[in-house]
């Protein structure tokens, strides 16, 4: 299991996600050893939140380092991935979850938003794929 020394502790609010992003989970495991390794983790302490903002901090740099645990080494582009964490922050929103914002001066792991509307400004999401009648099917 991968678990980076304090880049991919989720209660280091002056990491933001595109840190977390950009986190190779490969960097320190022999090429011979690649196949052993199973998953990776991200650690969440209690020391700096509590229930009211549990889960604003934690997303979305948990589905930053999600993302880089899946997908193929050559999949590192933090504007590649801006607009698929955009959208999955809104899923999360229509779900209940709590997410923090993506995007803006990626200053910290808290940011506000820029304002009423923001989790659809500028992303091109599938609305079916948040309706849960409906399925959406891959490439429409």
């Amino acid at each position: 299991i991968y678990s980076p020394q304090g880049s991919w502790y989720l209660d280091h609010l002056d990491t933001d996600w595109e840190g977390m992003y950009r986190q190779d989970p490969m960097t320190r495991v022999p090429l011979t050893s690649e196949s052993q390794v199973l998953g990776g983790e991200g650690c969440m302490w209690g020391e700096k939140v509590d229930p009211s903002d549990l889960e604003f901090t934690v997303w979305p740099r948990a589905a930053a380092i999600a993302e880089r645990l899946w997908s193929k080494a050559t999949v590192n582009d933090v504007l590649e991935a801006l607009p698929r964490l955009q959208a999955f922050r809104c899923l999360l929103l229509q779900r209940g979850v709590n997410a923090g914002y993506v995007g803006g001066s990626g200053l910290y792991g808290r940011e506000a938003p820029t304002g009423p509307g923001s989790c659809y400004q500028g992303v091109v999401v599938d609305q079916r794929a948040f309706d849960q009648d409906v399925p959406a099917t891959r490439g429409t």
